[in-house]
C-alpha cells in the first residue's frame, strides 16, 4: 500500500479540509501533516489520529521536517507551496531534488504570481523568487490546479512541463438555500426610490487588490447616491488602517470600511445588500465572493488583464475596470443582465468534489 502525506500549511481554511482528505480513499493509507510556525498561536485541534500538527521553529526547521516527511513517502501531496524561497534553497541544498518524483503540487491563488515591486530590497526579492521557481516548482512533476484559470496560469508563469489536472475547491456542495432564493433589487430601481448603491471594493486587506487606486478612480462619482463596502477585516492590519484612512479621507460616512472579523452567515447578509463588485487584481482570486456575488446576479467589475475576466466574460457581462475612469457614469450604473453567469456558477458548484479529487488521486497513485 502507497503511503500518502499531505503537507498542509496551519492556516484555518486549510485544516478545515482534512476531514475530507483522510477520508477521501480509505484504500490509501494518508498521513497529513499541518506545518506550523512556533509563533502561531492559534489552536488546531486533530479529530484523527493520523493528522499532526508539526511546529517549526526557523526556517531550516521547517526544511528540515518537509525534507524527512518527503523522504519517508511513497507520495506527498503539498497543498500549496507556501513555504519562502529559503526554505527551497535550503532543500535543494540537502539533495531533495532527487525526491521530485513523488511530489504532487495542489497550487493555491497566490502560488502562480508575481507582485509588481517597486523598491530595490522587493525587486531583488522577486528576481530570486524567479529563479527559485525555475529550480523548484518548475521540476514538479504532478500539479494540480483548483480553478480552471490556474492551468493557464502555470503555462503562462511555472512554464514546466508537469502532468496537469483540475479538480474544484473544495467546499459544501450544493447552493445554500439563501443564494437560491435571493431576489436582486435592480441599480436603476434604487436608483429611481432615491436608496443609495452599494459598491463593494476587494474582499481583504491586501495590497494585491488596488484599494488606492480604486478609490482613485471612483473619486468620480463621490456626489452620486452610494455607499462604498470595503472589507478589511483579515489580511495585512497595517494595511487596512491606511486603507481605511484613505477611504474616508474622500468618501467620508458614505464609506463603511469593515475592520473585525464576522461570520460567515452575517458577511453573506452584507454582501447581499451589494450592487457592485469591483474586484482589481490580475490574479485569480476571491472566488469565495465571486461565485456567490454571481449567483445574486451583482454586477462585477474586473481589470480586462486578469486572468478571471478572460474567463467569467465568456458566460458573464463584466464591467472592465480599466474603463472606470473614463466611462459615462451612467454606464457604470447600468443594469446587466447576470442570469446565464448565474446558471454556470450554480453548475460549477454542483461539481461533486469527491468524485473529481478520487480521480486525481487515482491518476497520482497510477501514474
Amino acid at each position: 500500500m502507497n503511503k500518502i502525506t499531505h503537507l498542509i500549511p496551519a492556516h484555518p481554511i486549510f485544516f478545515s479540509m482534512t476531514d475530507f482528505w483522510i477520508t477521501l480513499c480509505p484504500a490509501y493509507k494518508s498521513e497529513i501533516y499541518i506545518l506550523k510556525s512556533i509563533n502561531d498561536k492559534k489552536i488546531y485541534e486533530c479529530k484523527h489520529e493520523n493528522v499532526v500538527v508539526l511546529e517549526y521553529y526557523s526556517n531550516i526547521d521547517l526544511a528540515n521536517k518537509i525534507f524527512q516527511i518527503v523522504k519517508e513517502s511513497d507520495i506527498s501531496i503539498f497543498h500549496s507551496l507556501f513555504f519562502s524561497p529559503l526554505v527551497k534553497w535550503i532543500l535543494l541544498l540537502k539533495g531533495f531534488s532527487r525526491y521530485f518524483d513523488k511530489i504532487t503540487w495542489i497550487e493555491w491563488g497566490f502560488d502562480l504570481y508575481f507582485e509588481d515591486y517597486s523598491s530595490i530590497k522587493t525587486t531583488i526579492f522577486s528576481i530570486l523568487k524567479k529563479i527559485t521557481v525555475h529550480m523548484f516548482e518548475k521540476k514538479i512533476p504532478n500539479f494540480v490546479a483548483i480553478h480552471p484559470t490556474d492551468l493557464k496560469s502555470y503555462d503562462h508563469v511555472i512554464q514546466g512541463a508537469a502532468f496537469k489536472q483540475f479538480a474544484p475547491y473544495i467546499e459544501e456542495k450544493g447552493i445554500p438555500e439563501y443564494l437560491r432564493t435571493f431576489q436582486k433589487i435592480k441599480i436603476s430601481e434604487k436608483q429611481k426610490n432615491g436608496i443609495p448603491i452599494t459598491i463593494q471594493i476587494g474582499h481583504r486587506a491586501d495590497h494585491i487588490l488596488n484599494h488606492k487606486d480604486t478609490l482613485r478612480k471612483l473619486s468620480r462619482i463621490v456626489r452620486e447616491n452610494i455607499k462604498l463596502y470595503i472589507p478589511l477585516c483579515y489580511g495585512d492590519k497595517e494595511y487596512a488602517d491606511e486603507i481605511k484612512k484613505y477611504a474616508y479621507k474622500i468618501f467620508g460616512n458614505k464609506a463603511k470600511c469593515q475592520m473585525e472579523l464576522c461570520s460567515y452567515e452575517e458577511y453573506i447578509r452584507n454582501i447581499s445588500e451589494v450592487d457592485i463588485f469591483i474586484l482589481n487584481s490580475d490574479r485569480q482570486i476571491a472566488l469565495g465572493n465571486l461565485h456567490p456575488m454571481m449567483i445574486m446576479e451583482k454586477k462585477i467589475v474586473i481589470p480586462k488583464k486578469s486572468v478571471l475576466y478572460d474567463y467569467f466574460s465568456s458566460f458573464a457581462p463584466l464591467f472592465c475596470y480599466e474603463d472606470l475612469e473614463t466611462c459615462d457614469i451612467s454606464s457604470f450604473f447600468k443594469d446587466v443582465d447576470m442570469s446565464i453567469a448565474r446558471e454556470k456558477i450554480i453548475e460549477y458548484k454542483n461539481i461533486d468534489p469527491k468524485e473529481s479529487w478520487e480521480k486525481v488521486l487515482k491518476n497520482i497513485v497510477e501514474r
